[in-house]
């Protein structure tokens, strides 16, 4: 008997999203990380607010 969990057995899995500061201090990115090991930037914020604003809107997907 196997105990594999099918795809309706998984928890919730969510995707995580977090403003993170380039390096250099010259704007702001946004981290999408996956309980998969995925990771996606999403570049162009100028201030940690615009990148947690971009989150409040977009971060439910």
């Amino acid at each position: 008997m196997s105990n594999a969990c099918t795809d309706d057995q998984q928890p919730q899995q969510r995707l995580v999203y977090d403003p993170v500061q380039l390096k250099d201090e010259s704007g702001w990115f946004v981290r999408v990380t996956s309980p998969y090991a995925f990771e996606r930037h999403i570049n162009g914020f100028v201030s940690e607010a615009e990148g947690r604003a971009w989150i409040d809107r977009n971060g439910h997907e």
